[in-house]
C-alpha cells in the first residue's frame, strides 16, 4: 500500500502515541527524525510508557502507510499541550532605541532613533522602511527630531555591520530648547556612549541619560555622535552565520484560535515568544509575510 505524505494542519500539537492507538489496525504513523535524516515510526518504547509520547507541532510533516483501505482519523482528543520545539539560528541581532526629549525626560514630545547589528552589512544600510529618510514633523514645533547620519542621508533606523562603530547624529528644532538623551530599548549592546564634540565630553547612555542646556533652533550636525559597540559573544561574524538549525526543548508556546466576537479572525497569543514576522501559506506555496 502507498505511504501518504501528510501534515499537521491543525493550530495544535497532535499526540503522536493517541494518532497511533486510534488508528494501529488502519497503518502506522512515521514521524522525522531530525538526527537521521528520515521517517521512522513512532518509537515502541514511547508507545509503551504511559508518562512518554511525541508530538506532531503544527505544520509539520508526518507519514502513514495503510494497512489497509480507510482512512486516518483525527479527533480532538489527540489535540495536546507540550513542550514545543523551536528551530531557530543561535544568534541574537543586537538591537538598540535612542529617545530625543524636548525639557525632561520621558516628555510626551520626542523622537526616537533605532540602531542593528547585523552580519553581511555594510555602514548606511537601512533596515526599515527601506530606503526612506528621516521624514521631519514641520508643523510640530515642541518636539525635537533625532535622526541619524550615513552616506549623507538621515535616517531613524539604521543597520550597522561591526562590533564597534560611531554613527554621527542629527538633531533639527523648530525653537531652542533644552533635550535630553536616553535609552529606550537595548538588546545585546555593551557600549553606548553619546560624544559632544563641542565639550570634548562622553556620556555612558547605558547607565543614564544626558541633558543638554538650551540648543538653538536649526539644524545640529557634526557635534553629536553615538558610538556603539556589541559583545564578542553576541557578534555576528560572517563566517557564524548560522547554516542550519538545531531541536532544542524550550518552555514557549503559540495559541491560535479564531476569534467570533472579533470578525472570526485568527488570533495568536504568544508565551514567551517574541514574533517577527507571521508567514501565511497556501498549499500551492504561496505565501505572504505579515
Amino acid at each position: 500500500t502507498d505511504a501518504k505524505l501528510l501534515n499537521n494542519s491543525y493550530p495544535a500539537n497532535i499526540s503522536a502515541k493517541a494518532l497511533q492507538g486510534s488508528n494501529f489496525t488502519n497503518g502506522i504513523v512515521y514521524l522525522y527524525d531530525y538526527s537521521a535524516n528520515s521517517f521512522k515510526p513512532v518509537d515502541t518504547e514511547i508507545l509503551n510508557d504511559p508518562n512518554k509520547d511525541a508530538y506532531i507541532k503544527p505544520q509539520h510533516a508526518f507519514v502513514f502507510i495503510p494497512k489497509q483501505a480507510g482512512t486516518l482519523s483525527v479527533d480532538a482528543s489527540m489535540f495536546v499541550g507540550s513542550d514545543t520545539k523551536s528551530r531557530s539560528a543561535v544568534a541574537q541581532t543586537p538591537a538598540l532605541a535612542i529617545n530625543l526629549y524636548a525639557g525632561y525626560k520621558n516628555s510626551s514630545n520626542h523622537s526616537t532613533i533605532y540602531v542593528k547589528q547585523e552580519p553581511n552589512s555594510l555602514e548606511g544600510i537601512v533596515d526599515s522602511p527601506l530606503n526612506a529618510p528621516k521624514v521631519f514633523s514641520l508643523s510640530d514645533k515642541n518636539t525635537p527630531e533625532l535622526y541619524l547620519l550615513a552616506n549623507d542621508d538621515r535616517f531613524a533606523r539604521l543597520c550597522i555591520g561591526g562590533k564597534e562603530q560611531t554613527i554621527p547624529l542629527g538633531i533639527r528644532l523648530q525653537k531652542a530648547m533644552y533635550v535630553v538623551f536616553a535609552k529606550n530599548y537595548n538588546k545585546n549592546f555593551t557600549k553606548v556612549m553619546l560624544l559632544d564634540a563641542e565639550t570634548g565630553k562622553e556620556y555612558n547612555l547605558l547607565e543614564k541619560s544626558h541633558t543638554v542646556d538650551i540648543l538653538p533652533a536649526g539644524e545640529i550636525e557634526g557635534r553629536f555622535f553615538l558610538n556603539v559597540a556589541v559583545a564578542a559573544d553576541d557578534y555576528v561574524e560572517d563566517d557564524d552565520v548560522p547554516t542550519h538549525v538545531e531541536e532544542e526543548s524550550v518552555y514557549k508556546a503559540i495559541n491560535m484560535y479564531t476569534d467570533a466576537n472579533n470578525g472570526n479572525g485568527i488570533r495568536v497569543i504568544t508565551t514567551n515568544v517574541d514574533l517577527q514576522h507571521i508567514l501565511v501559506s497556501d498549499l500551492m506555496g504561496r505565501s505572504m509575510q505579515y
